[in-house]
């Protein structure tokens, strides 16, 4: 019998190994250090627990909603395993979790009556869920038929760049595309060296994430990324180092930082969070980013991690991947270009393969779902207005 019930105790919540790393107790405890609301809820099958629906409150004037942050995660689930075989993907047998599909599906329903319960308590216009399941027919039914809507757009990237790190160091450096594995070398005869945060001491600590914070904000000027509060990037690194999950890697160039990268860890999954680089050329830079993600690869392959996700990418990065490998092509994946195609050139470098997630799910509330969702479809169109429009309501 399937119960849905909160989870206080973290040795509960860590009885199944999880392998999402927004589904983790430590996760929670740095939404909470930044004030958010956070309810652990579990998905319990006779007393034993199955399933992880971490979720948080995102207040807001307009939106005030549940997220449940790449969840719910279920038992056994292996999001990033490579799902292809050539011309083979996609295909409707293709069940990553560790429970049956009737099962899954009765899961979604009991946890879409306790969500909605909740988000009317917290007076909220809908709930929005995460599955972390391929984009298929099948699996987008299954969420249809639990009387989940489709949300039209997406928090976390459904497009991601996953890389299998359990071969060998000489084979993953083999796969490389040959300037990444190049430029690597070459970084290292000019004499690039790495700084981690597991070697710096506690007096030094505080410098050690200013340095990296301060990278963060030059390239946030440069490019115009957007960036979080100091306060965000400090906590979550705080409290992730805290549980053993977080590094902080900064490489060097005759003692000055020339690029930094944070790491986070799940059970079997390394995840490159934020990165930056200073305002200098790139004589002085030498490809100092891809030694870094190649020092953290083969510190995960100690922890004998078997995946690293890269995150996002663009459509067309992963339209390409799926036309290259002759595999077939989903009907809803478009492939126009966008502005993630050069970040998304630098993480196929290093090889691996695309993913096509599903797109979030909704529950609706109350009347102002409706409102909220057809901006969120014209977002589409007109995302910076819509996201000043957000950001004004949010910040009154």
């Amino acid at each position: 019998m399937i119960e849905v019930k909160l989870v206080d105790s973290r040795d509960v919540w860590e009885s199944i190994e999880s392998k999402e790393l927004l589904q983790s107790w430590y996760w929670g405890e740095f939404l909470q250090s930044m004030g958010r609301k956070v309810w652990r809820i579990g998905v319990f099958d006779d007393g034993k627990l199955i399933g992880q629906a971490e979720t948080v409150l995102i207040p807001g004037r307009i939106r005030r909603y549940l997220y449940v942050l790449a969840g719910p995660y279920v038992i056994g689930q292996e999001t990033y395993k490579c799902p292809y075989q050539k011309s083979d993907v996609y295909k409707s047998n293709y069940w990553p979790i560790a429970i049956p599909r009737e099962t899954y599906r009765e899961l979604l329903e009991k946890l879409r009556e306790y969500l909605m319960k909740l988000g009317k308590d917290e007076n909220c216009s809908h709930v929005r869920i995460e599955p972390r399941l391929l984009d298929t027919p099948e699996n987008n039914q299954l969420l249809t038929d639990s009387l989940y809507k489709r949300s039209p757009i997406f928090i976390q990237c459904p497009d991601l760049w996953i890389l299998d790190i359990s071969e060998n160091s000489e084979n993953l450096m083999r796969n490389m595309r040959k300037d990444v594995r190049e430029g690597i070398r070459r970084g290292k005869r000019k004499g690039i060296f790495v700084k981690s945060s597991l070697n710096i001491s506690e007096t030094d600590s505080e410098e050690f994430f200013n340095t990296y914070y301060n990278l963060l904000v030059e390239t946030s000027e440069r490019t115009g990324m957007i960036l979080e509060s100091r306060e965000y990037y400090y906590n979550q690194y705080r409290t992730l180092t805290k549980y053993g999950k977080g590094i902080i890697y900064t490489a060097y160039n005759k003692q000055k930082p020339v690029a930094a990268l944070f790491v986070a860890y799940s059970s079997d999954t390394l995840y490159t969070l934020h990165s930056g680089t200073p305002n200098l050329p790139n004589s002085e830079i030498c490809n100092a980013p891809k030694i870094l993600k190649w020092r953290a690869i083969l510190d995960a392959k100690e922890k004998n991690l078997k995946y690293l996700n890269f995150y996002g990418i663009s459509p067309q990065g992963v339209r390409r991947y799926l036309e290259d490998e002759r595999i077939e092509i989903p009907d809803n994946l478009k492939g126009e270009k966008s502005e993630w195609d050069g970040l998304t050139k630098v993480k196929k470098g290093f090889g691996g393969y695309a993913l096509k997630l599903i797109n979030p799910y909704d529950i609706k509330i109350n009347y102002k779902y409706d409102m909220i969702r057809v901006m969120e479809k014209a977002s589409e169109y007109w995302k910076k207005p819509y996201a000043k429009i957000l950001n004004y309501f949010n910040r009154n």
